[in-house]
């Protein structure tokens, strides 16, 4: 989900971080013009039932999903951030994890759909901890320097009208606001691993699970759907100032043979260990670090950024 500020609004808010963000309406990221209004009415168009297709490519998108809850699931118990970032959150899944897991989080994404989306299932859930949606850019981030404890970017960075340099900027935005000794989880599609979906039935079909109501709304055409040189993205990322830390790669074997034959999951998870062969996954999530020693408190509360 792709993630100029707009505004926020709370919900159970901790005192300790209460914050105050921008509100420029007349610059509204809703009067955005170009390539990034596709993006945005894309998925305010599917905001509705994004997850709903997510699930139904069960062994494609809803895999994928899957693993990079895992990889978050993994980081948040290591971490135990006291403040987390979920940069292009869509409706949520992220920032429900973090929070069921009793960390506050910041919520933010392009669309203002998506954000309404994410609150509505907030609102069901109770504790102490608190999402804080922020309709906004992650190239242009309205938040304080060396904040987060963690921040988690996944299926983003496919959606930037303009690589690398959309990219570098983001890049660089996302290593501002993490901590000395934080963490960024960044997922990207692989570029490799479209050679193999050029096989013959290596996909799963869209007429296998598409349902009568999707085909009603009128969804804007998503244009940038990227795919990545591993090398180049990490390449990048050490520009900014963060290094790898571990590497995850997922689905090799393409997602429409799995469909067909269950049992090569399990086969999947082991090819994705293999070095050299696990270039051709369809994806990569990365752990990268901002050096520095880790702070035990944040060193300001979330503010306007000048």
């Amino acid at each position: 989900m792709s993630s100029s500020a707009v505004g926020t609004t709370a919900a159970k808010p901790p005192e300790r971080n209460r914050s105050v963000f921008r509100d420029n309406s007349s610059d509204s990221i809703h009067e955005t013009l170009g390539p990034e209004r596709q993006v945005i009415d894309h998925f305010d168009a599917v905001s509705d039932f994004y997850y709903e297709i997510v699930d139904a490519y069960r062994t494609d998108l809803g895999y994928y999903h899957k693993r990079e809850l895992e990889a978050s699931e993994k980081w948040i118990a290591i971490m135990r951030p006291q403040t987390t970032l979920d940069a292009g959150c869509g409706p949520g899944r992220h920032s429900v994890q973090i929070v069921s897991r009793g960390h506050d989080v910041v919520s933010l994404d392009v669309s203002r759909r998506m954000l309404s989306h994410l609150m509505k299932e907030a609102a069901r859930s109770s504790g102490p901890s608190s999402i804080r949606p922020v309709q906004g850019d992650i190239k242009r981030l309205p938040l304080p320097s060396n904040f987060f404890d963690l921040v988690v970017c996944m299926e983003v960075i496919e959606h930037f009208p303009r690589y690398p340099d959309d990219f570098r900027i983001a890049a660089r935005e996302l290593a501002r606001v993490i901590k000395p000794g934080g963490v960024l989880i960044l997922e990207f599609p692989l570029r490799l691993h479209s050679l193999l979906r050029r096989l013959p039935r290596s996909t799963v079909s869209w007429s296998q699970v598409v349902r009568a109501q999707w085909r009603s709304s009128a969804v804007p055409t998503l244009t940038y759907q990227r795919r990545f040189s591993r090398v180049a993205v990490e390449r990048i990322i050490e520009q900014v100032g963060l290094r790898v830390v571990e590497r995850t790669f997922v689905r090799v074997i393409p997602s429409g043979y799995v469909d067909w034959f269950p049992g090569l999951e399990n086969v999947d998870r082991l090819i994705e260990k293999i070095p050299v062969v696990n270039a051709c996954a369809r994806e990569a999530v990365l752990v990268l670090r901002k050096s520095g020693k880790r702070l035990a408190e944040p060193s300001q509360t979330i503010q306007e950024r000048p």
